[in-house]
């Protein structure tokens, strides 16, 4: 397991089923492996006969979750938490509109994907398990800030920036 992340952003909800096939056919040509579940907590995007039709073609389990349990899909779930916790720190910390978050997070995902993972057998990026090298020509600079930390003792919760420039 690489725990590599992928991101695509659709316009569109029809594009759901068109897209998850694409991603997973070009998963399995990269890997040489296939895939054994298709899991998520049934939303109706994913319910289309073409999605479900090619599912059962490629010998690929659709495996439906509850609904608000994200315990059942840990793993998933907690990668949507922290991608979406470095979008929504970027946005604010740059003062950006909501409307660039599909930047904000490609960049996220780029980022994770390109730091050492405690799971990975030495310390590897996922890109490096997962057989990639890193590519940082797609990062965008979104902010710019530097930190000047205070180093009075003041207790742990209290404010430890003195200011941002």
């Amino acid at each position: 397991m690489s725990r590599k992340a992928f991101i695509k952003t659709l316009k569109f909800l029809s594009e759901v089923a068109a897209d998850t096939l694409e991603l997973i056919k070009k998963d399995q040509r990269r890997t040489q492996a296939s895939l054994a579940y298709l899991r998520n907590d049934g939303p109706k995007d994913y319910k289309s006969k073409l999605l479900q039709d090619s599912l059962r073609q490629e010998g690929i389990s659709h495996e439906v979750l509850e609904r608000c349990c994200p315990q059942s899909n840990g793993l998933a779930e907690r990668l949507n938490l922290t991608i979406m916790d470095k979008v929504r720190c970027t946005l604010i910390d740059a003062n950006l509109i909501p409307k660039l978050w599909r930047y904000a997070a490609h960049c996220a995902v780029l980022i994770y994907n390109n730091l050492p993972h405690s799971a990975l057998r030495k310390h590897k990026t996922p890109n490096d398990a997962y057989g990639d090298s890193s590519d940082f020509s797609k990062l965008y600079l979104l902010c710019s800030s530097t930190v000047k930390a205070s180093t009075s003792a003041g207790g742990k919760i209290t404010k430890r920036t003195l200011s941002w420039n």
